[in-house]
C-alpha cells in the first residue's frame, strides 16, 4: 500500500486529524482493497462502504473528494488520449478534433486546471523556455504541451466565465443538431445559420453574449470566426433589440428590514429552513453574488489565514469580526478580504455578523461546505416563497441578486458616501449605480466624478428571462 501518497492526497483534500486517526482511515481504505490513490478513481460514497462507522463525517468527506479528483484526473488522461489520437503523425498537436466538442475541451481544460494549475511562465522568457523544455521527456509530451499552451493562450483571459461559455456553445449545438441536422462537426457556423440562430432570442444583450461564448469556441476548436465580423450579423443583432420582445426587469431591492423579518419568521415558523435563512443573510451582509460567492462558503477558523488558498469562500471569525476571504471576484483577480463588526447597536441583533452567522457556521467543521447541495435555482425559489410568507409585494419577480442591490441601497438612503458604497460592493466604476435607486440619487455629480471609468454591466440576465 502506498501510504504516502495516500497520505498526501488526503492531506490535500481537507483532512484534518492526528496520526491515529489517519492510520484508521489508511486501514478503511485497506479493507476497501485500495493500495494506490489513482484506484480511487470512481469510488463509491465512502458512506456507503463496509466500516465507514468507524469514521468521522470529515474523514468521509475527505476520501470522497479524493475519488472525486482521481476521477476528473482519469478523465482528463481519457481526453488527452482522444488528442493524441489524432495528432500522431502531425507535426504540431491539432486543435481541431471532430469526435470532441469545443465545450468539451473547455470542459477538460478547466478540470485539467484546477488539479495541474495553470500554464504560464513565473520567470524570464528566456529561463522559462529552458526550464519548460527540460521538463519535456518525449515527442508525446512536447506536443501535449502545444496543446495545453493553445488552450491556455484562448481561454485563459476568460476563465473566471467558462461556465457561460460553455453554457453558451452548448445552446447553439443544440440549435445545429436540431435545426441544422448536423450531427457530427457543428462548428464552425455560417453566416446565413448566426441569421436564423438570432430569431431565437429576444434580447439582444444576451444574443452578443451568446455570439463572444461561440466565437470563443471556434478559437478553441481551430476554426474560422470570419462570420462573426459579417455586417448581417451585425444588423441581426439590431433586429433582435427592434423586436422589442425583450422587456427589462424593474430594479427590485431586499432590504435589511426584509432580512430582519426572514430571520425572525426562521426561529418561530416552520416553514423556514435556517440554512436558506442564513444563506440570504451572508449574502446581503457581504454583498455578494450569491451563485459563485455565497454557496461557495466554508468554515474557517482562528488562525486559518492560508486556508482560503484551497477554497474560493472561507469564513471565519477574526478579531472580533465576520471575516470572508474569497480567492478572487467577477471583477477582482487577487484574493479579497471583507470583514464585517457587531452589528447589534445598529440594526437588529438577528441579523448581526458576529453574534448569529457566526455561531450557525462554528457548528460546521473546519473545511466543510456550509451550503453544500443548495443550487442557484433552489436559492431563487426559496428567496421568492420567503418574501411572499412575509408579505412582500411581488415576491416571485425578486431573485437572489436583489440581496446585493438592496444592502447597496440600503447604504445610500442610511446617508453613506460614495466611497463606502463602492468599497462595500467592491465596485470601480458607475455600473453600482444599477444597484441603486437612481431615481431618488443625485447620480449627476458621481457621474462626472467617473467620465473616464468604465460602466461593464455587473449582473446577469435571469436565465427564464433570456
Amino acid at each position: 500500500m502506498n501510504y504516502v501518497e495516500l497520505t498526501e492526497a488526503l492531506i490535500g483534500c481537507n483532512f484534518v486529524g492526528d496520526v491515529d486517526r489517519l492510520d484508521i482511515v489508511l486501514e478503511f481504505l485497506k479493507l476497501q482493497d485500495i493500495d494506490e490513490v489513482c484506484e480511487l478513481a470512481r469510488f463509491p460514497p465512502a458512506h456507503t462502504l463496509v466500516g465507514a462507522n468507524l469514521l468521522l463525517e470529515g474523514e468521509l468527506a475527505a476520501i470522497d473528494r479524493v475519488a472525486r479528483d482521481q476521477t476528473v484526473l482519469q478523465r482528463i488522461k481519457r481526453a488527452r488520449a482522444d488528442f493524441s489520437e489524432v495528432v500522431e503523425d502531425a507535426p504540431i498537436a491539432s486543435a481541431s478534433v471532430d469526435v470532441v466538442s469545443a465545450d468539451v475541451k473547455i470542459d477538460v481544460f478547466c478540470q485539467q486546471r484546477s488539479l495541474l494549475g495553470t500554464m504560464g511562465a513565473r520567470c524570464g522568457p528566456m529561463q522559462s523556455i529552458k526550464q519548460v523544455h527540460a521538463g519535456l521527456g518525449n515527442e508525446a509530451a512536447r506536443l501535449q504541451w502545444l496543446a495545453d499552451a493553445r488552450m491556455e493562450a484562448i481561454l485563459g483571459s476568460c476563465s473566471a466565465s467558462l461556465k457561460s461559455v460553455k453554457s453558451g456553445i452548448r445552446c447553439y449545438l443544440s440549435f445545429a443538431e436540431k435545426f441544422l441536422l448536423k450531427l457530427g462537426k457543428k462548428l464552425p457556423p455560417t453566416v446565413d445559420e448566426l441569421l436564423a440562430y438570432s430569431t431565437h432570442f429576444r434580447c439582444r444583450g444576451t444574443f452578443s453574449n451568446y455570439l463572444g461564448y461561440l466565437r470563443v469556441g471556434c478559437l478553441a476548436d481551430g476554426e474560422s470566426t470570419a462570420a462573426f465580423d459579417d455586417p448581417a450579423v451585425a444588423r441581426a443583432k439590431k433586429a433582435v433589440g427592434k423586436r422589442g420582445n425583450f422587456i427589462t426587469r424593474e430594479k427590485m431591492f431586499v432590504r435589511l428590514a426584509d432580512l430582519q423579518r426572514i430571520m425572525e419568521s426562521c426561529y418561530i415558523a416552520e416553514e423556514f429552513d435556517e440554512r436558506f435563512c442564513m444563506l440570504f443573510l451572508i449574502a446581503y451582509i457581504f454583498l455578494l453574488r450569491l451563485p459563485s460567492e455565497a454557496l461557495p462558503i466554508v468554515r474557517g477558523g482562528s488562525g486559518f489565514a492560508d486556508y482560503g488558498r484551497k477554497h474560493k469562500a472561507v469564513l471565519s471569525l477574526e478579531d472580533n469580526s465576520l471575516q470572508l476571504r474569497l480567492s478572487h471576484r467577477k471583477n477582482v483577480a487577487n484574493e479579497c478580504v471583507l470583514k464585517r463588526p457587531c452589528w447589534c447597536k445598529s440594526a437588529d441583533f438577528l441579523v448581526c455578523p458576529v453574534h448569529v452567522v457566526w455561531p450557525y457556521i462554528q457548528d460546521f467543521k473546519v473545511g466543510q461546505y456550509v451550503f453544500e447541495g443548495i443550487s442557484p435555482s433552489a436559492a431563487n425559489k426559496t428567496l421568492r416563497r420567503y418574501l411572499s410568507l412575509i408579505g412582500k409585494l411581488d415576491a416571485m419577480k425578486y431573485r437572489s441578486h436583489d440581496l446585493r442591490r438592496g444592502h447597496a441601497d440600503d447604504l445610500r438612503i442610511s446617508g453613506a458616501s460614495l466611497w463606502v458604497i463602492l468599497t462595500a460592493g467592491q465596485w470601480s466604476s458607475p455600473a453600482f449605480l444599477k444597484y441603486l435607486d437612481t431615481a431618488t440619487l443625485e447620480a449627476d455629480a458621481v457621474l462626472q466624478a467617473h467620465l473616464d471609468e468604465s460602466s461593464g454591466g455587473e449582473e446577469d440576465i435571469d436565465e427564464d428571462q433570456a
